[in-house]
């Protein structure tokens, strides 16, 4: 199996298992923290999506993330240049 197809298996078993896992989940369960300074669980699933786009972004020749190619920060009421990772 080359590089390419290892990784792009990878992010495809995440994205799978975090789309089962957090199927069902009300929106007070997304937002809950378990200590007041501890991320929730939307702002984890946040962080990754962020955090993979910027890995593919990295390794294309357009340089330009998803996030505001695709228009996703106007979906999250962001900025373009909101942090990221």
């Amino acid at each position: 199996m080359d590089t390419i197809r290892f990784i792009s298996q990878s992010m495809e078993q995440v994205q799978l298992r975090l789309v089962v896992t957090c199927e069902g989940l009300s929106k007070e369960q997304v937002l809950w923290r378990p200590m007041p300074r501890a991320n929730n669980i939307g702002f984890i699933l946040w962080h990754m999506g962020r955090a993979d786009d910027a890995r593919v972004t990295s390794l294309s020749a357009d340089q330009k993330d998803l996030w505001e190619a695709d228009g996703w920060y106007q979906r999250f009421d962001q900025t373009v240049d909101s942090p990221d990772l």
